[in-house]
């Protein structure tokens, strides 16, 4: 019976998608978005198909812009009619405002703190950016020390690759860590941020060389911490947590992540290394939330 209510569910609301999707002339949006937004004719314009929202009577829909290297990610909500467009928030009192971006967050991925933390924060990183670097130091070494029972922190890989060439392969590496055990994938996070200045250099210098490098780098790590270091090899070298690094990826394009990074304190979303200070006190905010603002079950259970 269950699993019949499930695929009923399934079905009713794809039938939902497909009918807002019938109803929306995306060439007369286009056209109304490009007027309302100043969008001139040389930005390039792609929408995606209507999808299910948090909000009865409204769907989601991602609008991605172009010009030349540039590229920006706009995100509407129209109604199922496809005759009213929201641009923005949109809020109930009687849930969390980050209700939408919750809904299309996962939580999946090496972690510190306690599963059942209050606050969780998700960190969508790249090794080889700086900025990624000091936002990773100042988490790593203050969420332990003054929440240690509130707050969960879930670190995924968002590589950019048109301006770090070496942070996918490091993000691989770093997946193979994972896969082996968390102990083994935080000392390599650590000590790959603390030397990212080094395997800049030693990508800059020894290119041909990099993938050994790499490879010899987390093996060591990984004996360190009583992992088989062969394993962790076979698993570079063969490419084998690509797959995982791709899902990352998929998950921050859902989220229309641009830079790094860029982390979501309980759905609320920030961009760029901010201070301590900045962070401490969001992580506040949350432990303070109005009772009556409630946050989605997959969230609260870590979905």
């Amino acid at each position: 019976m269950a699993f019949a209510t499930a695929v009923c569910l399934l079905f009713s609301a794809a039938a939902h998608a497909d009918v807002a999707k019938s109803k929306i002339d995306k060439q007369k949006l286009e056209a109304y978005l490009r007027y309302a937004e100043a969008i001139s004719s040389n930005v390039k314009m792609e929408m995606d198909d209507p999808a299910p929202s948090s909000f009865p009577g409204f769907h989601s829909l991602d609008v991605h812009l172009t010009l030349g290297s540039q590229k920006e990610e706009k995100r509407y909500y129209i109604s199922d009619d496809g005759q009213r467009v929201i641009s923005g928030a949109f809020w109930s009192l009687s849930e969390s405002p980050f209700a939408d971006t919750l809904n299309r967050l996962n939580t999946d991925g090496p972690s510190f703190g306690v599963p059942d933390a209050r606050v969780t924060i998700v960190v969508f990183s790249d090794f080889e950016c700086p900025y990624c670097r000091e936002l990773a130091k100042s988490l790593r070494a203050n969420i332990p020390q003054k929440y240690p029972k509130d707050v969960r922190v879930v670190v995924k890989n968002f590589p950019i690759d048109s301006i770090h060439p070496w942070a996918r392969a490091a993000a691989e590496a770093g997946a193979c860590m994972a896969s082996q055990s968390t102990g083994a994938f935080w000392a390599y996070h650590d000590w790959m941020f603390e030397h990212q200045s080094v395997v800049n250099t030693q990508f800059q210098d020894k290119k041909a060389d990099f993938h050994a490098y790499l490879r010899d780098t987390a093996a060591a790590l990984a004996q360190e911490q009583n992992v088989d270091p062969a394993k962790v090899k076979s698993c570079i070298d063969t490419h084998a947590s690509a797959a995982q690094v791709n899902k990352d990826i998929a998950d921050g394009n859902k989220l229309l992540i641009a830079s790094t990074p860029t982390f979501y304190i309980n759905g609320r979303p920030i961009a760029g290394a901010i201070p301590w200070s900045s962070v401490d006190t969001l992580i506040q905010m949350e432990l303070n939330r109005p009772k009556e603002i409630g946050m989605p079950v997959a969230m609260a259970a870590g979905k």
